[in-house]
């Protein structure tokens, strides 16, 4: 079996348990053998769906444990990179990669928008 690099999007709020499925998903790739990478697009929201501010937290009489979900990604051998949308340069796929891209990103937009497809039926 070949190695490939995996990246896992993702953002809190994703799924109602988003950092257990980013951090199962991790676990069974790497065990798979590749190397993986959790990119988190969280900062590219408009909502804030993360823990409130720390104050607000220990005031509420709770304790958040904020780096745990980076050590646990870490630890099964994988990186976490925080994406910050002013400082997010574009990415072109090779030639070879392009039609793979295009899918990729229709997948992951057309939940978003409700439509069949993104090029007005054409495919």
């Amino acid at each position: 079996m070949s190695v490939s690099r995996i990246a896992v999007v993702h953002y809190v709020g994703a799924t109602q348990k988003s950092r257990s499925v980013v951090a199962s998903l991790v676990a069974d790739f790497r065990q798979q053998g590749h190397d993986v990478t959790v990119l988190d697009i969280g900062r590219f929201g408009t909502v804030f769906q993360d823990f409130p501010p720390e104050w607000v937290v220990r005031l509420a009489g709770h304790k958040t444990y904020r780096q745990r979900f980076t050590k646990v990604i870490e630890s099964a051998g994988a990186e976490l990179t925080v994406l910050n949308p002013h400082q997010t340069v574009t990415i072109n796929p090779p030639e070879s990669r392009q039609a793979e891209w295009l899918q990729a990103n229709e997948s992951g937009l057309l939940p978003y928008i409700l439509k069949e497809t993104l090029n007005n039926g054409e495919r």
